[in-house]
C-alpha cells in the first residue's frame, strides 16, 4: 500500500467537508455499536464469573453434621 499526500485548496476542502463529516459520523456510529456489543459480552462474562465464584464459595463451606 502506498501512502500519498494530496494538497487541496480551501474551496475544495469546504466543498468536501459535508461528505467527510458524514463518513466520520457513520464511523462513529459503527464504533459505538461495536462498543455496545463488547459491553454486552463483558457483562455476560462478568455474570458467568460471578456465578462461578459463588459456586466455588458454596463448595468451600464447611459441611454441617
Amino acid at each position: 500500500m502506498r501512502l500519498t499526500q494530496t494538497l487541496i485548496t480551501e474551496d475544495e476542502a469546504r466543498r468536501r467537508a459535508p461528505d467527510l463529516v458524514a463518513v466520520i459520523e457513520e464511523e462513529v456510529v459503527a464504533l459505538l455499536e461495536a462498543l455496545g456489543d463488547l459491553e454486552a459480552e463483558l457483562v455476560a462474562e462478568r455474570t458467568k464469573a460471578t456465578e462461578a465464584l459463588a459456586l466455588v464459595e458454596t463448595l468451600r463451606l464447611p459441611k454441617v453434621e
